[in-house]
């Protein structure tokens, strides 16, 4: 952090780092459940080519910044 959290902004940082936490942590619920869902319809259009490489890297990243944020929360607390 190199002090740039202080006493008069920690409250802030701390915020942030949950609300970024919970943000990134439901994007990869949302986006694993309807996944699964679109799997096991053959009817559905919505992960199909170029759309499943997003959704993984999507997952990827979203998952690597939850974990992130999650101990840089934990650390701050």
């Amino acid at each position: 952090m190199n002090n740039c959290v202080g006493l008069r902004n920690q409250k802030a940082f701390l915020l942030f780092n949950f609300y970024t936490m919970v943000t990134s942590a439901w994007t990869v619920i949302r986006v694993g459940i309807a996944w699964y869902h679109c799997s096991d319809n053959d009817e559905c259009e919505d992960f199909e080519g170029f759309m499943t490489v997003l959704a993984v890297i999507m997952l990827f990243m979203c998952g690597i910044f939850a974990l992130f944020t999650c101990i840089m929360f934990a650390d701050q607390l």
